[in-house]
């Protein structure tokens, strides 16, 4: 699944909700720059790390869970999925039928 994604380059970081896209920050500042989904949808380690922008010291000393890259890939993927799943309906029960043509060499008995 994450090869044909990556064949058709499909953007990992725009397709993925905050929390994934959080990851891929996270991961990139570490110099762990994630940027195909195959890789992605492997990733199974919990992410969990201090907030970049706290107010407070409890904020700032707080970790956050942020779950795996992988879970927030194959999200983006099902929705996806979904989208385009109802997109071919709505095609389907919007189309045109055409006439049905008789058959010239149907007896006419």
């Amino acid at each position: 699944m994450g090869r044909e994604l990556d064949g058709k380059q499909i953007s990992l970081a725009d397709n993925l909700d905050a929390k994934g896209r959080e990851i891929l920050k996270h991961l990139e500042r570490q110099g762990k720059s994630i940027t195909s989904w195959e890789i992605a949808l492997v990733d199974k380690s919990e992410r969990s790390f201090l907030p970049e922008r706290a107010v407070t010291r409890d904020e700032a000393t707080t970790l956050k869970q942020f779950g795996t890259l992988s879970r927030s890939a194959k999200r983006a993927f099902y929705r996806a999925k979904d989208a385009y799943q109802q997109a071919l309906e709505r095609i389907y029960e919007q189309r045109i039928l055409a006439p049905i043509k008789k058959n010239p060499f149907e007896s006419r008995l």
